[in-house]
Order: structure tokens, then C-alpha cells, then sequence
């Protein structure tokens, strides 16, 4: 259970305790977590979706990897949801059915996709591809794809905890309409107090369809127990970095201080 969540406005309360001569210029609007209240137990819930079934073009073990990915976050006490194959319509429906748990005083929200994505140039903004979803033209991207702020913005709306989006949706892809990308860009637009990581910024091609990949070595290093967050990405980056022959980059952020793990066991 969260003990204590403090909204400081014109102060950096870390910096102010750590440096005494801290200057005017230098205060900003700042959200701190009490150093030992990051949530250790309590409400999890988890969203894994994985898209493979394409018109064009099939993801490999995708529904394997959901379903491995659902069997770890159960054994780490999460109450998860999950949908395989899903057009635009289904993960809608899908992620406002995880709304409503949200609503429930949830601690940590962990939302994990497996599947096409994409950025779009002209707007900036990361999308994620619904199987069945057709783009032929810059008025079709917001019909048939699904924001990634769209997810933002319905987990920060409903949920008070911690956030945890993961995004493995970077895989080569063509696109008839132009200055789309096939890999998600970093972006540091996400909710306050929240974890994002991209499973591949290196604008490179992924050395194949195969979505074992990524899931495997993320599972491998969650079995690892009291691993903070940020040390979890650093040696998740370093094995896909290494493994891929340093073609592939994970990317990560976050928007919240404190000691935090998924496997705190």
C-alpha cells in the first residue's frame, strides 16, 4: 500500500533536502514519492494484448508470448486481462473493460502489447496497428489505428498508482502512406507516475517476424527477484542489445522517483 503520495507545487522537495542552496531558478513543479512508499503489494492488474493475424503479413508466437507473459504477471499477483487478434473495435472495448479496474484503488497498472505499431511523422504521435485496419490515407490513421495517448490518458484518468506500459510493437512493416515509421519513437509524454519502455527505437530492421524475441528476455530478467525497475530495463536493454547483434535499442522512461519493483520477491 502506497503510504504517502506528496503533490509539491513550486518545489523540488529531493533536491531541497539533499541541497540547501537550492536557487529560485531552479524550483519547478515536482511529484515525489515517500522514498519506501512505491507499492510493494496490494491491486495489480494487467492488459496484454497481442496482434499477429495481419492481412498482409502474420506475427510469429504471438499468442505463445501473451499467454507466457499472462502466466508470469498471474504468478506475480496480477489480476490480468488479455485478448489475441483483436480489430480496432475489440481492443477499444478491451481497454475500457480495463478502465473499469482501474476505478477499483488499483497499485500498480501494467499494460503490455505484443504486435504491429507505428509513428506517424506529421503529428508525432505513436500508434498502435489493430489487425483488420486498413490505412490508405492521413484521415484513416485515427480511424483505424489506436493512439497511444489514447491509452495514456485512460490509465492517468483512473488510476492513482503506479504505471507500467510496455509496448514490443516495432517490427519492420510496410506502409503505403508515407512518413509513417514501422518503429515506435521515444516519447516523454506519458502519465505521471509511470514506467515506459519501447521495445526497439533503432530504426533498423528486427532480425525477424518472431515475437519470442523481446517477450523471452523480458520474462527471463522479471524472474530475477529484487530488481528494481530501473536496474530491470538497464539489463533487459543490455541482453537485447547483445543478443539481436546490436541491431535492436530498447528505449525506456519514467515519471516518477523511488524504489520500485515488479518481482520484489
Amino acid at each position: 500500500m502506497i503510504k504517502k503520495r506528496i503533490f509539491v507545487k513550486g518545489l523540488m522537495l529531493l533536491y531541497l533536502v539533499l541541497f540547501s542552496t537550492l536557487s529560485h531558478s531552479q524550483i519547478i513543479d515536482y511529484i515525489v514519492y515517500e522514498y519506501d512508499s512505491l507499492p510493494l503489494s496490494g491491486k495489480r492488474v494487467a492488459l496484454v494484448i497481442g496482434n499477429s493475424s495481419y492481412s498482409d503479413i502474420k506475427l510469429k508466437n504471438v499468442s505463445e508470448n501473451v499467454d507466457k507473459m499472462s502466466s508470469k504477471l498471474t504468478e506475480l499477483g496480477f489480476e490480468v486481462l488479455s485478448a489475441i487478434d483483436v480489430d480496432r473495435k475489440q481492443m477499444l472495448k478491451k481497454i475500457i473493460e480495463y478502465e473499469e479496474k482501474l476505478k477499483q484503488q488499483i497499485e500498480i497498472s501494467f499494460i503490455y502489447y505484443i504486435g504491429y505499431g507505428f509513428h506517424y511523422i506529421n503529428n508525432s504521435n505513436n500508434y498502435l496497428l489493430p489487425v483488420a485496419a486498413t490505412i490508405k490515407k492521413p484521415q484513416d490513421i485515427e480511424l483505424e489505428a489506436i493512439n497511444i495517448n489514447r491509452v495514456f490518458q485512460t490509465v492517468e484518468k483512473n488510476n492513482t498508482g503506479i504505471n507500467v506500459f510496455i509496448f514490443d510493437a516495432s517490427y519492420d512493416k510496410d506502409y503505403s502512406l508515407q512518413n509513417i515509421s514501422p518503429f515506435l519513437m521515444p516519447d516523454t509524454r506519458i502519465p505521471t507516475g509511470s514506467y515506459l519502455l519501447i521495445s526497439n527505437t533503432s530504426s533498423q530492421k528486427s532480425q525477424s517476424q518472431n515475437t519470442n524475441f523481446f517477450t523471452d528476455e523480458f520474462i527471463y530478467v522479471l524472474k530475477i527477484p529484487g530488481l528494481p525497475i530501473e536496474d530491470f530495463f538497464k539489463q533487459l536493454r543490455i541482453n537485447i542489445y547483445n543478443k539481436s547483434n546490436k541491431t535492436q535499442i530498447p528505449w525506456n522512461t519514467q515519471s516518477v522517483d523511488g524504489l520500485f519493483y515488479l518481482n520484489r520477491k
